[in-house]
């Protein structure tokens, strides 16, 4: 599926957050097993830009902006010291965040910024995680519960179905609840598929069809793509107002790498899975050899992960065009022209001379003589067992704390979440945009809106100034790139869209909820969902259209639209601090974010789109092209060095847009800071604290990014999360900055202030 980059690991299309990461990849778009909020991609994501590894020189970014060095002096002037409470408050969470032993900064600027706000916010016991992000999204999540439970007079017709859902959602133990349907809506779904040999029941015999199967799902039942190969209706790469149909990879259920390794920790997540397999077997009334199929049924997974083609090598192939045709050629041995018709039968035709994505073609050239290679019992079990992990959040206890089990033993989390979070999220994650119209109008402030859209305005320009000053680029290749800069859609806070209920009651006319069936209300979304997925095929895009809520923890950059959506919920603290406060805080924090986004419209994938959103054909000139992948290629190489704990390496390719978008975002930000100084004369400093405004810009930077995360989980986000870790993406980043390392005085050579820097978007290091 086309990807858009987001800012934080939240996945966009739920609503739960990264201290709950997927570690079961093919449910992270539904919260599959453990929550990812960590996009919110999907829905997370990847983009790279340019960086060069440099000898660092003498001349200073500020020299590059201003004339003589006037706005570092300006800063270090004793301007107006804000002694409001508001400052006051922003003076304790600095304070508190700040390691309370004596750190270096030059050393690890993390662990200065961060340890004591690690100290003061340790993981929950349910999570594996817990961040900036994770805790602004507790926040929400406590106003969307009031939301929910609220009593409203005339209240519109699409808020009492979603208030319905939350409580299907919550009717655990009732006379009808979920406890006392215990496994019958799974059995009865597993009957609907064709049966289960695993399950005992009779319901599957021999002569069940895996083509029959898979239609089942490919048409109605899948949030995750499906078995064996997924089905999308994505946005045309090349032709930004259109769709195209996209056949892709699915791969196994974990990540790839933990099949193809013996290594204990690997080991440790395959044995706990086969364990949780079981288990679930067990409470859906499993029959024989239970661990004997649930081997068999791991074992085809592990065939998967072998032929399946890597995220990192797949960033390169996300948009490799071919006519069905073509496909049926490549890949013989299965009739994907009578298939995909089919699963669009009463919607669409697909000619055979149609161009559709097929970005894993490596992939389903070997898929079908691994699906030859065993019997229709293992292919059974796998097919349906696929179809089971999607469903055990929504099933009674038992099955939760089969699930709570398994993410013990992976994670280290302990027990359930609070029931009402729980049924908050998966309420967000659902229908989040019927809530955003009640949470913006209590919540958001339209000033808020205006200051960050200036922001913008302001970061667009230091952009194109720092392009500007590029050595690497030619000339054609920067008024290009300025182009796109200007042809930018910037969407913030919301959707204009929220405040019309025609427009929602017309769209949801066919959706069915009752306040009884969490388990049936569910699939009536996800068929919902997927039905309007299937119809876009002939339909134009909808540009006015959002992919993440309002009320979400996070920002992103659409390759497609070329634009980036700011949402209200992250124009809050700590990113979001206020304009009558500081704004090198402001800059440093939620400007950087910004600047995160728009450096996405030109990183390793962003680049290759034009100013319409569209792939386009080589629109860099070639020298330019060539300087930047040797840019790029430095930022692989630094990133790759960097390990977890001393032990859990980082995969600078994979990681290779974010990183690029963490270095760009926040030189942009800090030129576009500094402008603003120059323009204003001056920014107030905060009354208590023993820093001026550039260091607070650092200071900011890095406290966005406060996070703390069990082992495990550090260890399984190294596999196939497209960002690096929160430490890394605060030491990578500011040890390729020359004016962190003269705001703090950090000595050349030192962590923080290494000789050879990386740099994509400015020359402030060259």
């Amino acid at each position: 599926m086309m990807e858009e980059f987001e800012f934080d690991r939240f996945e966009k299309s739920e609503s739960c957050v990264k201290n709950e990461k997927t570690i079961n990849k093919k449910n992270s778009r539904n919260c599959g097993l453990v929550s990812v909020v960590g996009l919110l991609t999907l829905l997370a994501c990847a983009g790279i830009l340019f960086v060069l590894h440099t000898d660092q020189k003498e001349d200073s970014f500020d020299d590059l902006i201003t004339t003589g060095g006037a706005v570092r002096r300006s800063l270090s002037n004793n301007f107006p010291k804000c002694n409001t409470t508001e400052c006051q408050r922003v003076k304790k969470y600095v304070q508190d965040s700040l390691s309370a032993e004596k750190v270096n900064p030059c050393d690890n600027f993390y662990k200065y910024a961060c340890a004591g706000w690690i100290k003061r916010n340790p993981i929950p016991v349910t999570s594996s995680t817990y961040s900036t992000f994770t805790k602004l999204n507790q926040k929400v999540e406590g106003i969307l519960h009031k939301i929910l439970t609220s009593k409203v007079k005339n209240e519109r017709e699409m808020m009492k179905r979603t208030k319905a859902f939350f409580q299907s959602c919550m009717d655990q133990r009732g006379p009808n609840g979920i406890n006392k349907k215990g496994k019958k809506p799974m059995m009865d779904l597993i009957k609907q598929v064709g049966g289960w040999d695993m399950a005992g029941d009779n319901s599957w015999n021999s002569s069940w069809n895996i083509t029959a199967t898979l239609l089942n799902i490919h048409r109605d039942l899948t949030s995750s793509g499906g078995p064996l190969f997924s089905i999308h209706v994505s946005d045309d790469p090349r032709h930004a107002n259109d769709h195209i149909l996209e056949i892709d990879q699915a791969g196994p259920s974990l990540p790839r790498e933990i099949y193809l390794s013996e290594d204990a920790e690997k080991l440790k997540t395959l044995k706990a899975y086969k364990e949780y397999l079981i288990d679930v077997a067990t409470l859906l009334g499993a029959k024989g050899d239970i661990k004997k199929k649930a081997e068999e049924t791991i074992a085809f997974e592990k065939k998967l992960a072998e032929i399946s083609v890597p995220d990192d090598v797949k960033q390169e192939t996300w948009f490799h065009k071919m006519t069905m045709q073509e496909l049926e050629n490549e890949v013989p041995n299965f009739n994907w022209h009578t298939y995909v018709n089919e699963v669009f039968k009463g919607r669409s035709y697909i000619a055979k001379n149609e161009s559709i994505i097929a970005p894993s073609v490596a992939y389903l050239k070997k898929m079908m003589s691994v699906v030859e290679s065993v019997g229709p019992d293992v292919l059974s079990n796998y097919v349906v067992w696929s179809v089971i992990q999607d469903e055990v959040p929504y099933l009674s206890e038992k099955f939760l704390k089969a699930r709570m089990h398994y993410k013990e033993k992976v994670l280290g989390s302990k027990g359930l979440r609070k029931r009402w979070k729980t049924c908050v999220s998966y309420t967000n994650e659902y229908l989040g945009e019927i809530i955003a119209r009640t949470y913006t109008e209590k919540h958001f402030k339209e000033s808020t809106k205006l200051i960050a859209t200036n922001m913008i305005t302001n970061i667009r320009e230091a952009f194109k100034d720092n392009v500007k000053t590029l050595h690497w680029m030619d000339e054609v290749t920067k008024a290009r790139v300025a182009e796109k800069a200007d042809s930018m859609k910037d969407q913030v806070g919301y959707p204009s869209y929220i405040n019309n209920d025609t427009r929602f009651d017309i769209k949801y006319k066919d959706l069915k909820i009752v306040s009884d069936d969490l388990f049936h209300n569910r699939l009536s979304l996800i068929k919902f969902a997927h039905n309007r997925m299937l119809n876009k095929l002939r339909k134009k895009v909808d540009k006015s259209e959002w992919p993440m809520d309002p009320q979400t923890i996070n920002a992103m950059y659409s390759f497609n639209q070329n634009g980036m959506i700011i949402p209200a919920g992250i124009l809050q603290p700590p990113f979001f601090h206020g304009v009558n406060l500081s704004m090198a805080m402001l800059y440093g924090a939620i400007g950087s974010i910004l600047g995160h986004e728009l450096t996405h419209g030109f990183d390793n994938t962003g680049r290759k789109f034009n100013k319409k959103g569209e792939l386009s054909k080589q629109w860099w000139t070639n020298e330019s092209l060539v300087h930047f992948k040797k840019r790029a290629q430095c930022i692989v190489d630094q990133y790759s060095k960097y390990k977890i704990r001393g032990k859990y390496p980082l995969n600078g390719k994979l990681t290779l847009g974010e990183n690029i978008a963490d270095n760009g975002g926040f030189k942009t930000a800090l030129k576009a800071y500094y402008n603003w100084v120059k323009t204003s004369g001056g920014d107030n400093l905060i009354e208590g604290l023993d820093f001026n405004n550039e260091q607070l810009f650092h200071i900011a930077f890095a406290q966005a990014y406060c996070s703390n995360s069990r082992p495990s989980e550090q260890y399984l986000s190294t596999l196939n999360d497209r960002h690096s870790e929160e430490e890394f993406r605060v030491i990578g980043t500011l040890s390729n900055s020359k004016e962190f390392s003269k705001a703090f005085n950090c000595p050349i050579g030192s962590r923080m202030n290494p000789k050879k820097k990386c740099s994509v978007w400015t020359v402030s290091d060259e």
